[in-house]
This record gives structure tokens, C-alpha cells and sequence, in this order.
């Protein structure tokens, strides 16, 4: 039998079915002092389970440090290392602390999986600490798969299965239009008026800023450009094109504050991985237009400065997390699955060329930034190094 989770019933051998309750104490888990911000007890029951939200959070920043230098600073690394050695450890003596809703809910598959990649052994081979992660990661995915059979190889097909019905996708649908938008079906003030229309992707319904319930105006930077401005939280966004994409509605918000979207075809330094991701206020400080009149393209230039006192942008930046992202490449999955089915196989083939193009486009824009940022610190660098030389 498993030790009790959030839910009510506690999961059996399997992980999934219904327990008649906890008759074991985990030897290590759910005992550790060190652990402490992961467990918590349940007054009526008189025992401990694991708080799946605190461990989802420990998963996203262990998963987010190994993708960034491959190295977990501290205290993370210490507790990830407490808490794989402690799962191993009640997984050895046959309790089964976690429970598959669990491990499904934090990511736990995904945290072992990079932990074992082979990626994570180019970290330093004198350190002893990345070696006994990768040898707790790879025990601990041996055991649940022998515990958890089938269900644990299929947790993304059940995922994937709940995204519509449970998940991030429960309230919208998709049209079938030329468009093909995704719409909102539960709330009128969340799809933006009685059309219904939810901006998911880049292109799929024309950029305007939009007016919320509370008259602030919400502003989606889905395409363009931006860069980062003189001063801090200041980010000059430009776009060119037709009259009626120069947001003209933002004239007469000029000083006051806007809310900012930024989408991740953006090509822009704060632009997310995947998304889009709500930035918070800026206050409109500049508005510029300009025509071309050989091409009859129109070319706007919005300064904005960002509202103090928010969520710093270093830590906006981070986000999407780990876990939004396994639930990205599931969104994606599954559109292309609706575009199938509501186009054929054509119109599936016309889509997954244009994701494509999409992608390839925005990984040369990220090795171009890349490389002019490696360039400028290069120049100051030897800038630096020059000044420092002279008598």
C-alpha cells in the first residue's frame, strides 16, 4: 500500500486504483526535516502527503537549471539530491511514498528523464554530487517503470488525453474557418466579446489592441520586433505593414498604461519560448509613424517603459516553465491532430510546412541575436582591456 496524497484515496502498487489506507510510515521521504517544504500533514487523516505544487516547482527549477548550464545551483541541488535519495530509498523497501497522480502532476518522468540524459553527463566529472543525481535518476525510473508498467510509458498519451477535457485546453475549441482561431466556449469576457475569438498563435486573427472589462487597454505583441531601450524596463517595438496594423488606437493611450502580450514569434530578447506570455504594464511613452511611399508599407515605433513595482522581467523571462512546455508540444500535437481532422490531409501538410518554416526561421533569428550579443561583449571586452593599457 501507498502513503495518502492530496487526493482522498491513496494509490495502490499500481498507482492508480484505490487503497484501503496507509499501514506503512515512509522510511525516508516523508520523515526527512530537510524535506520539509514538500510535505504536509492532513489533520483529519493524521499524516503526511507530499504537496504536489511544491514539488511541481522543485521539478520546473531542477528541469530550467539543467537546461540552462547543465548545473543546479544551491540550495536546489542539495534538495533534489535529498529527495531522489529518499524516494529511491522508500522505493527500495517497497513503500510507495509517490503515487502515479503524483508523479503525473509534477513532471516527476520528465525530471528523472533529464536527469539521465546523456546531456547531463558532460557536468564536471570531479563533482560527486551531478554523478549520485544521475545514479538516483536512473535507479528511480527503473523502479517506477517495474511498478507502474504500461501506465508509466503511456503518462504522455494520458496527458495528452486530458488536455481538452481537464487541461489548458477545456475551454476553447477550434474553428472550423479559414482561419481556423481558436475560440473560447466558457466566458464571453475571456474570449474578448460576444465573436469569441482567442488569440492562440501568431497570424491566426489580426493584432489590435484590445479594451478588457476594465478599460485598460491589452496590447499583444505577436509579430515584429523589439529591442531593449536606454534606460531600464524601456523596449522600442516595431512592426511594418498596412495602415490598419500601425495601431492607431494607441494614439490617444500615449502616458498611460497598457498591458503587454508578448507572443513567441516576437523577435525580441523578453519574447517567450512558447506562448504567450502576459508581461504586465507599460506605460505608452512614444508613438511613431512612418510611410514609405515607394512601397506603401507604413512603419510604426512604440516606445514603452515598463510600470514599476511589478514581477521583474528576469524572473518573467523564465516562463514558460518546464512543465508549460511539455504542455506546449502536447498543444501543438493536438492541433495539428484538429487541423487534420477538420482540413485533411492536405491542409495538415500546409500547416506542419508552415510550423516548420516557422521554426526555422525563429532559430536563425536566436543564432543571429546570440551572436551579436557574444560580439558586443567581445568589443567591450577589449575596449576594456585597451583602456586599462594606457599610461
Amino acid at each position: 500500500m501507498s502513503l495518502p496524497t492530496k487526493r482522498p484515496a491513496a494509490s495502490s502498487s499500481s498507482g492508480r486504483g484505490k487503497g484501503t489506507g496507509a499501514d506503512k510510515t515512509g522510511l525516508a521521504l516523508l520523515s526527512n526535516d530537510d524535506l520539509g517544504s514538500l510535505i504536509r500533514f492532513d489533520d483529519e487523516s493524521q499524516q503526511s502527503y507530499l504537496d504536489e505544487e511544491a514539488l511541481l516547482e522543485l521539478c520546473d527549477a531542477a528541469r530550467a537549471a539543467l537546461v540552462d548550464d547543465g548545473c543546479l545551483p544551491e540550495p536546489l541541488s542539495t534538495q533534489l539530491a535529498d529527495f531522489l535519495a529518499a524516494v529511491v530509498m522508500d522505493e527500495a523497501y517497497g513503500i510507495a511514498t509517490v503515487g502515479f497522480p503524483v508523479l503525473m502532476h509534477a513532471r516527476l518522468d520528465k525530471l528523472v528523464a533529464d536527469i539521465s540524459a546523456p546531456s547531463s553527463s558532460t557536468l564536471d566529472p570531479a563533482a560527486l554530487q551531478p554523478r549520485r543525481d544521475w545514479s538516483s535518476g536512473r535507479r528511480l525510473q527503473r523502479l517506477w517503470r517495474a511498478r507502474f508498467r504500461s501506465d508509466y510509458f503511456d503518462i504522455d498519451q494520458m496527458r495528452y488525453a486530458d488536455l481538452s477535457r481537464f487541461g489548458r485546453l477545456r475551454h476553447v475549441v477550434l474553428d472550423d474557418d479559414d482561419q481556423l482561431g481558436w475560440r473560447a466556449i466558457a466566458s464571453q469576457i475571456l474570449s474578448g466579446g460576444p465573436a469569441g475569438k482567442l488569440q492562440f498563435e501568431a497570424g491566426d486573427i489580426e493584432e489590435r489592441p484590445t479594451c478588457g472589462p476594465y478599460y485598460v487597454t491589452a496590447l499583444p505583441l505577436l509579430s515584429g520586433r523589439e529591442e531593449l531601450g536606454s534606460f531600464p524596463g524601456q523596449t522600442r517595438y516595431i512592426r511594418t505593414g498596412r495602415l490598419s496594423d500601425m495601431h492607431l488606437a494607441l494614439l490617444s493611450q500615449v502616458g498611460t498604461p497598457i498591458r503587454i502580450l508578448r507572443g513567441y514569434c516576437l523577435r525580441s530578447p523578453l519574447a517567450p519560448r512558447a506562448g504567450i506570455r502576459y508581461d504586465g504594464l507599460y506605460t505608452v511613452g512614444q508613438y511613431g509613424l512612418k510611410l514609405d511611399e515607394e512601397t506603401s508599407i507604413y512603419r510604426v515605433v512604440l516606445t514603452l517603459q515598463r510600470v514599476p513595482e511589478q514581477r521583474s522581467m528576469q524572473e518573467m523571462v523564465l516562463i514558460p516553465l518546464p512543465s508549460q512546455l511539455d504542455d506546449w508540444r502536447l498543444f501543438q500535437k493536438y492541433e495539428g491532430d484538429m487541423v487534420r481532422q477538420k482540413r485533411g490531409e492536405q491542409g495538415f501538410l500546409e500547416w506542419k510546412t508552415a510550423k516548420a518554416e516557422e521554426r526555422v526561421n525563429l532559430a536563425q533569428w536566436r543564432r543571429a541575436m546570440e551572436l551579436g550579443t557574444e560580439l558586443r561583449l567581445l568589443s567591450r571586452s577589449a575596449t576594456s582591456g585597451s583602456d586599462q593599457e594606457r599610461p
